[in-house]
């Protein structure tokens, strides 16, 4: 398990790790940013992290940051 874990690992950080001269909402200059669009996007990778752990008999709640996806939508 720990090799299919490392493999995720890999790919998650391949699909949503951006690198570069980034300018954040707040002004800030970042020189890596982990894009959750990228992610939560890709039902694949999702489906592969879902089976990571296991939650059957288990209550499981997903929690989304609205206040930082909410200003997304008033940005021009």
């Amino acid at each position: 398990m720990a090799d299919s874990l490392s493999e995720l690992a890999r790919d998650i950080d391949a699909t949503c790790h951006l690198t570069g001269t980034l300018k954040l909402r707040c002004g800030r200059i970042a020189g890596d940013y982990f894009d959750k669009q990228l992610f939560e996007s890709g039902p694949q990778l999702l489906r592969r992290v879902g089976r990571g752990a296991e939650v059957v008999g288990r209550q499981v709640a997903v929690v989304e940051d609205i206040v930082s996806t909410g200003a997304q939508f008033v940005m021009p």
